[in-house]
């Protein structure tokens, strides 16, 4: 119809996709617009059309990555296996992430937007959302397992929570800087023991 303009020739979802492939490995500051103009293969206004400027297309980058990351991450703890077979199939699945290309990136969240949260209010809002968010998924996986009595019933799941995402975000820096998926996956098992066996 008239007044509609032409109809997008791209799929909006990979091109978002590629985007944050750049972001990812550069960081917000260091990429350029050309850097993801050259990886979305889109020109400046295409670009500006569809997602707006560089950070509000980083900030539509990173809220695709979390989607991601949150629905992988609720339907490896929904309660259908004991509590330690989830938390080794979520630190697996982080690796896998992590460990996707080469060199590892790590996570996407943790590795790039932090360097940016105190420049930008929006960002650190949506920062802490996250963190509040798998504080909570993580804790109520916790407390199903109290239930169930896999873990004692002292066990204080919040501050467990919150250790196993510190865990996670530890790991997501390590394999970002070079330690190997080996030592990571020996690293998660043994904090798996000494976070699991509950209070002394």
């Amino acid at each position: 119809m008239p007044g509609r303009g032409r109809p997008r020739t791209f799929d909006a979802e990979q091109a978002l996709a590629k985007a944050g492939a750049v972001f990812w490995c550069k960081g917000f500051s260091a990429t350029s617009l050309d850097d993801v103009a050259g990886a979305m293969a889109l020109n400046r206004p295409s670009i500006y059309a569809a997602f707006g400027d560089k950070a509000t297309l980083y900030r539509a980058a990173l809220a695709q990555f979390c989607g991601h990351m949150r629905s992988a991450a609720a339907h490896t703890l929904a309660g259908r296996q004991t509590v330690r077979r989830e938390l080794e199939a979520f630190f697996r699945a982080a690796l896998d992430t992590y460990f996707a290309d080469t060199p590892p990136r790590g996570c996407m969240l943790v590795c790039t937007a932090p360097a940016e949260v105190l420049n930008d209010t929006s960002l650190r809002d949506v920062y802490a959302a996250v963190i509040d968010e798998l504080d909570l998924l993580l804790a109520n996986r916790l407390a199903l397992a109290v239930e169930a009595g896999e873990l004692p019933r002292q066990t204080d799941t919040r501050t467990t929570a919150q250790l196993l995402h510190a865990l996670l975000q530890s790991v997501a820096l390590r394999a970002r800087g070079g330690t190997s998926r080996r030592r990571l996956s020996r690293l998660v098992s043994k904090s798996l023991d000494v976070l699991l066996a509950g209070p002394p």
